[in-house]
Formats: structure tokens, sequence, C-alpha cells
């Protein structure tokens, strides 16, 4: 083992940190300009609804300006769960609501959303989908799919009116933002108003959804481009702008000039800023008296039902339920099946005083449950929200952060929604970083571990404008570790606390460590090599808590079999072929890994010609074509292959396929692979390649095929296929190959002919004793061989001496015989001991010489 000064590596056992901290009390972090009160610290229980339940915190980290997000798991449930608070005192960062390509009607990927409305001074930071909206089978009119239930709004606009939808059960949960970034969540009354000075007013029943008898419905941009009114003919339409480029609000009059007027005429176009008031029956007579130029009054009066409030709201989406309010549980926790029933969640609570703003989601599925409302309630509690409304559960359940969403929705895959809310920030761009923090949670670690923090650089404003610093200096307190030449921090070999301290750019940052106990495993259990590449062994150490590296140098190695492989500092590499055991021992602890070493012994080595007796390969292809496999009937230029003789019949999707499960030798860099399709129109052909780490085949496509009786070379990297670089994809297994086929004459017969698989590797050179098939004239398989070496001639004729000797000159086999081209020539050799032999094919003064391995 590999001593490191300052390190001791006395008795101790290794066990991974606990990453989980928890919710009991609120600590101060100091990010931008100011302080953020957050409830998270690193303890390992949070209170929901009055019972103790232990979290696991993933990850958290601000995000942007007053805006942290949270990960954590409820093992006792269980449940994952998202939560992005935001502080509204922070200059810098505003919510505003999406609506859905900006029409109603239309629903939208947040992902693509967040690109759609990002900008320089509008910079998109996270989101969370908001209503509920219509679907087919709720009895809605067709024209309305798509449209939000309920309220929405955007910047003092509304785009669809709170209405009663839902209020059956009771209270209705509405989220909004105030002209003074207050966040209510909140029940609502609703009021929209026409005023015709001198005249009387009218009320509002509908926006930007359908006109009925007698109403005045109100209609703007949100109807989207192109789109018009939804109304017939029977009724008037005013055109209306605020005036004097006024903007639209709440709980007040706007005052609006009357632009243009259709009467009895319906489905029209807007123009750009325009609003419409289209009134049939008593509605059309009231807006009858209105002439372009002339001025309207328009309110949008929303008063709380909890406490009589008018807030002038600006930001609006709604829920299906109020579910807290002013920390109580409300019984629309439980008056309904959608709100009790364990459902993906999303969720958005206001603090008391409404200035920290709370969005939640909650997963079902892989590994959690989902939750309650109540269960909800109790999550936000604890995070610090007073008031809680339920937003639109199920597949639509998602947390959109930094342009992904980042929970697991339970479609499996992002869905597109009506509407939500989006956390935006107009900091001043700014690259300067002045704030630094840990992305990771670590604060304990195994003995000896190996730790390498990513740093986060933010500037003043609390933007992150770097997710991996990468030249800050790492220090630690005395006997803590050690800091190695690359930056890396090596915990000590004791149990001991002290703390590491990153420094960049003049600003520093510190963290408390405390080094436990535990134990260790290797990454793998086994291992492919050959005698090029090298591989700093994986060690772990472990606990029910997960893994953390440990440097492979500070074991001690021993091998079973020291002509196998050898290990240097932990680095491992192939010697021979062969098979052995290495072990690592740290104290007590001790474990095993099985190294298999293949060394290729040429550049480009013939992995099957498709001639081997009893073929494994597996033929199987559509019905119709009454296809068969043979080895006669080959192409008349090879000496060896398989043949697919099919005849063609029309028929769904007809395909060819031959599988044959077998590892690669060695760790090649390409495979290719010869075949002959003639005549045959194929569509495309699927190669599909397994990783040894895997049990999912991965297929690749190929469509480029020579016609016309000429060999196609089929030739990928097995990099198209897996990340190699990491060791573990080997053994790589050839799976199948798979030919789709076009259509073709009906009845007639065609052949798709199979020559060779070869396996090509770099960065190799080998001694002049091999001279390739394609100039001797001998195809010599398989190698490396166990049984019996094969000899087929490829256009040699006549008397051979056969002679096979060993690396000590020693002849071990001798054959003389006839070889008439095609002929395959066996010479056993299951007796021999494995090693390097020497083949010689002499006929008259030309002899061919060739390396051969026995395993």
């Amino acid at each position: 083992m590999t001593e490191m000064s300052g390190i001791q590596t006395g008795c101790f056992c290794l066990v991974f940190y606990t990453l989980i901290p928890a919710i009991v009390k609120k600590t101060t972090l100091f990010i931008g300009l100011m302080l953020f009160q957050s409830v998270f610290v690193s303890t390992s229980a949070i209170n929901i609804n009055g019972v103790e339940k232990k979290i696991d915190t993933l990850e958290h980290r601000q995000v942007g300006p007053g805006v942290f997000y949270t990960r954590f798991q409820l093992p006792d449930y269980p449940l994952s769960a998202y939560i992005l608070q935001v502080d509204l005192n922070n200059p810098h960062n505003f919510i505003e609501t999406f609506q859905a390509g900006n029409q109603v009607g239309k629903t939208e990927a947040m992902t693509t959303a967040y690109n759609r409305l990002s900008s320089t001074t509008h910079s998109t930071i996270a989101g969370v989908n908001g209503n509920f909206w219509i679907v087919s089978g709720q009895g809605q009119p067709t024209e309305l799919l798509g449209v939000p239930h309920s309220g929405s709004m955007l910047g003092g606009e509304m785009i669809t009116d709170p209405n009663s939808w839902n209020r059956g059960h009771g209270s209705i949960g509405f989220a909004m933002i105030d002209a003074n970034k207050k966040v209510w969540v909140d029940d609502i009354a609703f009021t929209g108003k026409v005023n015709i000075p001198g005249k009387g007013g009218y009320t509002i029943s509908q926006i930007n959804r359908m006109r009925g008898d007698n109403q005045l419905v109100l209609f703007n941009n949100y109807l989207g481009d192109g789109k018009t009114t939804r109304t017939d003919n029977n009724g008037i339409e005013i055109f209306i702008k605020p005036a004097d480029n006024k903007q639209w609000k709440t709980n007040g009059d706007v005052t609006c000039v009357v632009t243009r007027i259709i009467a009895n005429k319906g489905g029209n176009l807007l123009e750009k800023g325009e609003s419409v008031l289209s009134g049939s029956g008593t509605a059309q007579t009231f807006l009858s008296t209105l002439n372009p130029g002339d001025t309207v009054l328009v309110n949008m009066s929303i008063k709380t039902l909890t406490d009589n409030q008018t807030p002038q709201v600006k930001e609006m989406i709604t829920g299906n339920a109020l579910v807290m309010k002013n920390g109580t549980l409300t019984n629309r926790n439980t008056n309904e099946a959608y709100n009790s029933q364990l459902y993906p969640r999303t969720g958005v609570g206001a603090s008391q005083d409404g200035k920290v703003l709370y969005l939640i989601v909650i997963d079902k599925g892989s590994g959690s449950n989902g939750a309650n409302t109540e269960t909800m309630c109790g999550i936000l509690k604890a995070f610090g929200a007073s008031d809680v409304t339920s937003m639109d559960g199920g597949g639509s359940a998602q947390m959109m952060l930094e342009g992904m969403i980042v929970n697991k929705p339970s479609d499996g895959k992002e869905r597109p929604v009506a509407n939500g809310w989006f956390v935006y920030h107009n900091a001043p761009e700014d690259k300067n970083i002045t704030q630094i923090a840990f992305e990771d949670l670590r604060t304990e670690m195994p003995a000896l571990a190996s730790y390498k923090p990513v740093i986060l650089g933010y500037n003043q404003y609390g933007v992150l404008i770097d997710k991996n610093i990468e030249d800050y200096t790492l220090s630690c307190s005395e006997g803590l570790g050690q800091i190695t030449p690359d930056g890396a921090f090596i915990a000590n070999g004791n149990a001991t606390s002290g703390t590491l301290t990153v420094s960049y750019n003049q600003v520093s940052i510190t963290k408390t460590i405390r080094i436990i106990s535990g134990d260790i495993s290797f990454r793998l259990d086994s291992i492919l090599i050959d005698e090029q590449r090298s591989y700093p062994i994986e060690v772990f150490s472990i606990s029910t808590s997960g893994s953390l590296t440990i440097p492979p140098a500070l074991l001690n190695w021993s091998i079973a079999d020291e002509s196998i492989c050898k290990i240097d500092n932990g680095i491992l590499k192939g010697l021979k072929n062969g098979k052995t055991k290495i072990y690592g021992t740290i104290g007590d602890i001790k474990d095993s890994l099985t190294v298999y070493v293949e060394i290729p012994e040429q550049v480009k080595m013939k992995y099957d010609d498709f001639s081997q007796a009893g073929s494994p390969w597996k033929l199987a292809a559509s019905s119709q074509l009454s296809a068969t496999l043979s080895s006669s009937g080959i192409p008349l230029d090879w000496s060896s292959g398989l043949a697919v003789d099919f005849t063609y019949k029309s028929g769904r999707a007809p395909f060819i396929k031959l599988t044959n499960q077998k590892p690669l030798y060695a760790l090649p860099d390409s495979i290719s692979i010869m075949i002959k399709t003639g005549d045959i129109l194929i569509d495309r052909m699927l190669i599909s390649l397994r990783a040894n780490n895997s049990k999912q085949a991965v297929s690749k496509e190929f469509k480029d095929f020579v016609s016309g009786g000429g060999d196609t070379e089929i030739k990928y990297a097995i990099s198209d296929f897996f990340d190699t670089n990491d060791i573990a994809v080997f053994p790589v297994w050839l799976d199948n190959f798979n030919f789709y086929l076009q259509a073709m004459t009906e009845n007639q017969a065609y052949q798709l002919g199979f020559k060779e698989i070869n396996l090509a590797y770099k960065g190799r050179e080998f001694s002049g004793i091999h001279i390739p098939s394609d100039q001797s004239g001998f195809n010599i398989y398989p190698n490396p061989v166990q049984e019996e070496i094969l000899i087929k001639t490829e256009n040699q004729t006549g008397r051979f001496d056969i002679d096979l000797f060993n690396l000590s000159g020693q002849k071990v086999r001798t054959l003389q015989t006839e070889i008439m081209t095609g002929n395959t020539i066996a010479i056993p050799v299951q007796k021999l001991k494995p090693g390097y032999y020497l083949l010689t094919i002499k006929q008259n003064q030309k002899k061919s010489t060739f390396k051969i391995i026995k395993n």
C-alpha cells in the first residue's frame, strides 16, 4: 500500500456520509443582497401535521436571486418531493403566469415555454404547472378544449375569468400575486363589469370562452393570432383599447376607447392590443349605444372571501381547492376524492405575510407513493407556508428548473400543460463571482474517502453564473485529512471532525465534515482487460446511505496469479491471457475482483467466418418468406459463409433476423460485417450489441448497401454504441442483425449472404511472424483456440506440410495432406497446454507462418 503523509491508517471501518439534512428549525443563509430565512438545515426529521417523519434532503441550493430549490425524500411514506422557495422581498425576482403558446386552448411543454419566454431582462429560472383545463368528456364545447378552468391572469390582464368551476365541493383555491409582489392564496369573489358613463353598467359573464344568450363577454389577444371571437351573427362586438396606453388592472376602473364596432356578424379577428366587448340580447342593447371614440370603464373586481381584502392582483392561477388557510387544514382535504387519494401533486403556498412563495411537486411512481393534499399541506407548513391551494396533479404535476423537468412525471415523460407560474429574474448582467457554495450537502464521509467538491459561483445578485468552478483552492483543518496535488481531499483514517474550506476570487466558504466508519466494496465483481488499457480500480465506501470513492492506492493489493495481471498504485493492467483474482485490503476489511485478460494478437481479427459446424446462428424471418439458413449455396467467390435463401411474398413489415448472442473478444475498437445482398431491396439493417453491464441491446441503423453482386462492409466503432470509457461495458456481446425488406418481385427467389465478422484493435504493433490470410491464401480459425485449429484454403490446392511448434521450438503436431480449394483441415489441440504456438504451412519452397493462441 502507498502511504500518504499526514493520514493515519490504523484501525477503522468505512461508511458513507449521510445525505439526509432535515427540517426542524430555521437557519440563516446569506446569498445576494439580502438575508433569506430558509428552513433547510442538516438534521434528519420534519414535523408533518404533528408527527415527526424522517427526511432525506438530496439537494438544496440557490437557483436565482432569492430563489431556493430543495429536492428531498420522505422514506416513511415513501414519497419524493421538490420545493421552490421564492423570497419576494428580493428586488431581482418576479413571478408571472405563463399561458401555453400565449393562447387559450393550447397546451405547451414547460421546457419549451422556458426558452420562448426567456430574455436578458426576463430570464426564466423555474416553474410549475397551474390550472386544470377543459378536456374531452367534460360536456364542454369543442371550441373550449384546452382552455383553463376558472381564473388566470398575466400582468393584470385577465386570460380567463374566475368562475364557479368545482364550487360544489366548497372553497376554491386561487393563487395570486399583487402589484406589491405579495402572494395571496385564498378563495375569491370575482365581478367583471362594463360601465358606460351616464348610461349604467353590465356584468361580464365570461372571458375568452363562449357567448350565451343575453351575455356580455370579453375577448382579448389571448384568443391567439388568427383566432376569431367565438360568437354567432346575433350580436354586436365593440372593439376597445385602454386609453392613453394605460395597463389593465384589477379592483379599479380601466378607461377604454372604442376603436371600431361590428354588428350582426360574429367570428371577428382582433388587432394587436384590442379587446372585444361582445353582447347578445339585452347585452347587445346595452352596447349598441356606443360609437367609435366613446369611452367605457372596465372593472375586474376581486375580493378575498376569508377576510374581504381587495388586492390589486397582477398574476393568477387557480387550483381545485383551498386546502390550508392560516396554517389550518380545511375540510377540502377530505370532502373531495381527488384531494384525499394518493396522487402526484402540485401545490402553491404562501407564508403568513405573503412575502415567501412556495411551489411544490410530489411524485407518484419510481418509489414514491404520491400524497393526499393533507400531507402536501403538512410538508409546506413545515417549510413555512400558511396558505395552500392544490393545483392540477397527475401527469401534469411537474416542476421545471433551468429548462429541465426535475421531477419524475407519472406519464414517464413531460406533459404539455395549459398554464402555470414561472419564476424569473431581471438582475443586471454581471459575470463577476462574489459568492460561492458547495453543490452537495455532504457533512459526513468515511475514513480515507476521496472528495473533490463541486463549487457553485454566484454574482452579487445571487444569479448562478458558474455551475462548476474549477480553479478554486481547497484546504482542511489539521488532522481532518490531506489535500492531494490535484486538489482532492482525502479523509483521515480515523473518526474525527473538522472543516473544509474553499477559496476562490477572494471569497471563501467553509463547512464542517465528520469522518465516520463503515465498509468497502469494489464497483465491479469481475472485469475484462487487455495489456494496453490501465484501469484505476474503483473502490467505494458503502453504507445504507450510499457510496463514495476511495483512492485505490490506499489499499493493499494481492494477486492470485501474478503472471496474468499487475497492480501499480491501485491501477490494474493485463499481462497475458487468462483468469485470476485480485484482493484489496484495508485493515480487517477485504474485497475481491475476478480479472479476465484477453490480448488480441492481430490488429484485425476474424471473429466469425460463419463456417462453424452446427452454426450457432439462429434465423427468424417473416413466415411468408419461407426463409432457410444454410452454409451451402453461398456465393461462388467466397470460401466460407452462411446464406439465407427466401422467396419474396408480400406481407406486413417483412424482415430477416440472425441472432447469435456471444461476447466479442477482448476490447475491440470496431466491428465490421461483410455481407452480400444481391438484388434484395433492403429498407434498413439494424446491428444490435449489448454491453456486459446492461440487459438491453443497443441498435445502430445501416442503409448504404452495395447492389449488383458486390460485397457490403458494415462497420461501426464500439463507441458508437456505448461509452467505452467505462470498462464495465466489456465484454461487448453481439446480439443480432435485423434486416427490414422493401417490396420486391413477388415469388422471386433471393439470397442474403454473410461472409465474415472482423474486430479491429487500435494502437498495437505485432511481430512480423503473422501473414494475413489475404496474402497467404489461408483462413486460420478460431484464434484463440481450444479444441481444434481449422485451416481453409481460399485459392490454394495441392500437397502441404503442416507443422505446429511451441515457443521452445518443439514440434507438437505435424500433418501432410492434399488440400483442395474450399476444403477445411482440422488439427486437434485440446490436449496442448495453454500458451503461444507457431503454425507453419509449406508447399514447395513457400511457407506461411501464423501465431496461434491456445486457451
